[in-house]
């Protein structure tokens, strides 16, 4: 045996008991489990265009075109695979030292189901090549959708068959939900060991980021701390998790098109400094703003489903903090930026007062029914129509949204 085939056994055995579970889950076929549902027809159904796949693990693997990639698809109606190379392995095998072994089998799972929801997307047979450099705020838009999908398939996945991830008997819905983000991280950790060739990921952690790569990274760790400070009161429609956010740091687009170098860890601390000595080009479009602005501007939705924004000045030490974490792929660094944010402005994090830009004033919220943490019945003992039934409650938004044309569901 070898590291490729242990990969390759792991990746197919998680597969078949992703496969299971949606064969065996009467999930509804209604719009809050539209990722779930799309999976079962893709995967599940006889005519699915991705049933009876399996993954096959190979030194070298090509697209049509002869271009070697990192993963293909070859759908031969006789033998349908997901085809990965060895590179792509040894990179989820260093990533497993970071993200720990007990999250690999969830983080195998955030990737499968990742790509699975990018073949919706189109994403398929290498078509994503070269997106990056062409369009990076359209790969973003792409790979967020994804992601976000991914985090909620896998929530109800983990709800559900809670063996299948090696959940605490008494884990809550919230905290399903949150660790679905942090194999969400865990899965994007695989992709940033392969942006070193040896892929070591000190190294990784000074070089330069493509501008879609931090945005994305830098989204995800927001999202993760979100979940965490998130009020459990409020149901995860309120999350808005499909919502993607933005955040815009000063001068770094500007920086971003003048020099691909300057998007480096150091930018709070010295990058940020040099692009002012540098000077922006006049003709560039871009206005070089100076050090007494935001330090970041922050778009993200409201539980009322609208987009609202804020502005964080934090202190220099905050913010090259959060650079930090951000390059490192570390959640303790990136932390206190983030919980000063929501500590500003609740609203991000379903709360009231501050500068709520959507909150009507009257009415009341609905909170999501128990069982939680604690309760009198914890969820891996309820049947499986018991806990769609909890899931009901809390696929329902606690507030009526503004950006939906949904039916609501009366409870």
């Amino acid at each position: 045996m070898t590291i490729y085939s242990d990969y390759e056994e792991l990746l197919n055995n998680r597969l078949g008991l992703i496969v299971l579970a949606l064969k065996n889950i009467e999930f509804p076929r209604t719009p809050p489990y539209a990722a779930v549902t799309y999976l079962h027809d893709l995967l599940v159904e006889g005519q699915g265009h991705l049933s009876g796949l399996t993954v096959e693990v190979k030194a070298i693997v090509t697209n049509p075109g002869g271009s070697s990639v990192r993963m293909t698809y070859d759908l031969a109606e006789d033998h349908r695979t997901l085809q990965v190379d060895h590179r792509f392995i040894d990179a989820f095998d260093k990533a497993k030292a970071k993200f720990g072994e007990d999250l690999l089998p969830g983080v195998v799972d955030c990737f499968l189901i990742h790509e699975f929801l990018h073949y919706a997307q189109g994403m398929g047979h290498g078509r994503y090549s070269g997106l990056s450099s062409q369009a990076p705020n359209t790969l973003l838009a792409i790979d967020y959708q994804a992601d976000a999908m991914a985090v909620i398939a896998l929530s109800m996945l983990a709800l559900l068959r809670p063996d299948n991830y090696s959940l605490p008997a008494d884990i809550g819905v919230w905290d399903i939900y949150r660790h679905a983000i942090s194999l969400a991280l865990g899965q994007m950790e695989v992709f940033t060991h392969q942006m070193s060739r040896e892929l070591d990921r000190g190294k990784v952690s000074n070089q330069r980021f493509s501008l879609d790569k931090l945005q994305r990274t830098a989204i995800w760790q927001y999202q993760f701390h979100r979940a965490v400070h998130f009020n459990r009161d409020r149901s995860l429609a309120d999350f808005q998790i499909l919502s993607q956010p933005h955040l815009h740091f000063r001068n770094l687009e500007a920086a971003w098109a003048e020099d691909k170098n300057f998007i480096r860890k150091n930018w709070p601390s010295s990058g940020e400094s040099s692009f002012f000595t540098a000077g922006v080009n006049a003709k560039s479009g871009y206005e070089l703003r100076p050090g007494s602005d935001p330090f970041c501007v922050l778009a993200a939705p409201s539980p009322h489903g609208t987009t609202g924004f804020v502005r964080s000045n934090n202190d220099f030490a905050t913010n090259a903090l959060l650079f930090d974490g951000l390059f490192d792929g570390d959640l303790e660094k990136s932390e206190k930026f983030f919980a000063e944010l929501f500590k500003e402005n609740p609203w991000l994090i379903g709360n009231a007062g501050g500068t709520d830009p959507g909150d009507p004033g009257g009415g009341g919220n609905t909170p999501p029914p128990e069982p939680r943490p604690g309760g009198a019945t914890p969820l891996r003992e309820l049947l499986d129509h018991q806990k769609l039934k909890l899931l009901e409650g809390y696929l329902a938004s606690t507030t009526v949204p503004l950006t939906t044309m949904e039916m609501p569901v009366i409870r």
